[in-house]
């Protein structure tokens, strides 16, 4: 009796803790993003960065279907599509790519070593960078 209803307790606490394992995002962070405006996936969660290299989170929904609620969020923002990468950024369309990172922009795309590399569940493979240039004060 005692085994069985230990073996349930630990599962039940595998399935709530397995989506908290990657950090919470720092304060200064956060911080960062409302600075800049930037909304994260509903459900993602934080893996690493800060303001300097991008802010990178994963999420285990269909790269698709994040990129559509990104689209929604800023309506205002560009599209690049080009070269196998999805970039949605703050700009007119057209940009290259050196513009195109010069500006806030959001990436999206499949990345299958992010559970690895952040202790993550196998299934969380969808990244998302936001990314936003460094302003002199």
């Amino acid at each position: 009796m005692y085994r069985s209803t230990a073996v349930i307790v630990l599962l039940v606490l595998a399935v709530l803790i397995s989506p908290a394992l990657a950090a919470p995002v720092p304060p200064d962070v956060q911080a960062s993003m409302d600075k800049g405006g930037f909304k994260v996936y509903p459900g993602a969660v934080f893996c690493i960065g800060n303001e300097q290299i991008g802010i990178r989170f994963a999420t285990a929904d269909d790269p698709k279907k994040v990129q559509d609620w990104y689209t929604k969020q800023y309506t205002g923002w560009s599209i690049m599509a080009d070269f196998g990468v999805w970039i949605l950024y703050d700009g007119p369309q057209g940009k290259g790519l050196g513009d195109i990172m010069a500006t806030k922009n959001i990436a999206v795309q499949i990345n299958k070593e992010l559970p690895g590399w952040h202790s993550l569940p196998k299934n969380m493979t969808t990244e998302i960078v936001l990314a936003f240039p460094l302003k002199s004060d």
